[in-house]
């Protein structure tokens, strides 16, 4: 797979989703994320960059994506949705209080 020119757009996303088994098991191995993108690059397997490696792996690994969750059991368990309030105004807690005073109308005594 690998040769000296760039990758097309997408395509070390493709190598990494072809190798994601390999990779998972790897990672449980306890090999860091060097050696995995070594491993891969001697066996012709992928031929991104370290760092577009690293930036998929953050994408699909660390943060479960939809292609890692797919292999993962879906929790059944939903949490009930909040009811919608009626108002879209701001509430009202304490009406009782007196009124904040208009300042042009106020003296100043009633200010300080």
């Amino acid at each position: 797979m690998p040769t000296n020119e760039p990758l097309r757009r997408s395509m070390a996303y493709v190598q990494f989703l072809a190798q994601l088994e390999e990779i998972k098991s790897l990672l449980a191995q306890g090999y860091s994320k060097k050696l995995i993108h070594e491993r891969l690059t001697q066996e012709k397997l992928i031929s991104m960059a370290y760092v577009t490696f690293c930036q998929i792996m953050q994408k699909e690994i660390q943060n479960d994506s939809p292609a890692t969750k797919e292999q993962k059991p879906v929790n059944t368990v939903q949490t009930p949705a909040p009811k919608p309030t009626s108002r879209s105004g701001p509430r009202i807690i304490k009406s009782d209080k007196e009124p904040f005073p208009n300042p042009h109308t106020m003296s100043l005594e009633d200010g300080i």
